[in-house]
């Protein structure tokens, strides 16, 4: 399927979720990681999640907040 296809079909999927009452946050997260699970593979996909979620944790100016 064309990049371009799966990007409006999960622009729709991410509508419908916002639409349920799902978090904004958790819905672009689920579809971004689904979209790219589906055009490059789990692998780069969880790796990206993982790197992610890693630089958010070990920023000083975040982890001073609480």
């Amino acid at each position: 399927m064309d990049p371009v296809t799966i990007g409006l079909i999960f622009l729709g999927v991410l509508t419908l979720l916002l639409f349920t009452g799902m978090r904004i946050a958790f819905a672009t997260a689920l579809c971004g990681f689904i979209g790219l699970w589906v055009l490059r593979g789990y692998t780069p996909a969880a790796s990206l999640a993982s790197n992610i979620a890693h630089g958010h944790l070990v920023s000083y100016s975040l982890l001073v907040l609480p």
